[in-house]
This record gives C-alpha cells, structure tokens and sequence, in this order.
C-alpha cells in the first residue's frame, strides 16, 4: 500500500485556504517533491515520506498554530512565524 500525502503546491493551497490567508508558504522548507515516470508530482509512488519530512510538516504546522487567532469570520496570524516563512 502507497502512503499517501499532499504534495508541496497540494499543502500550501491548503492551508492558505483554511486559513485565508493568501500569502502563507508553509512548503517553502520542504524539499522539492519528486515526478514519478510520467512527471506527475502528486502521484503516491513519487511522494516519499520521510521522518524529516514529517518533522517538517510538525514544524510547519506548529509554527502557523501557534501565532493563528480564529476572529468569528477569520483566521488571523498575530505575526509571521520565522520556520513557516510567512512573508
């Protein structure tokens, strides 16, 4: 059974949508995600999962949890968290 996981593009557009928030790129410190033989990035054999990778993924999601406030109609970030590069 293939693991499956968003892709980098598939994780960023996400959570720019959960949180309304356009300019978020939490897969900026990810590494580039691999084509499989017929050069699709999101297909589950070309998306390997490293501990690394899952440790990014923590990373990533902590850092944007820990500066998010839910408003009764948005999200909003108190500031730019460094490790999410939220520029």
């Amino acid at each position: 059974m293939v693991l499956r996981r968003l892709n980098n593009a598939e994780y960023t557009f996400t959570i720019r949508d959960l949180t309304g928030i356009a300019s978020l790129e939490p897969a900026k410190e990810f590494p580039v995600d691999g084509a499989a033989g017929e050069g699709f990035t999101n297909t589950g054999n070309a998306l390997a999962m490293s501990p690394s990778l899952v440790t990014k993924y923590l990373d990533a999601g902590k850092a944007i949890a820990s500066h998010a406030m839910l408003l009764p109609t948005a999200f909003a970030l108190r500031r730019a968290p460094p490790a999410a590069n939220l520029d």
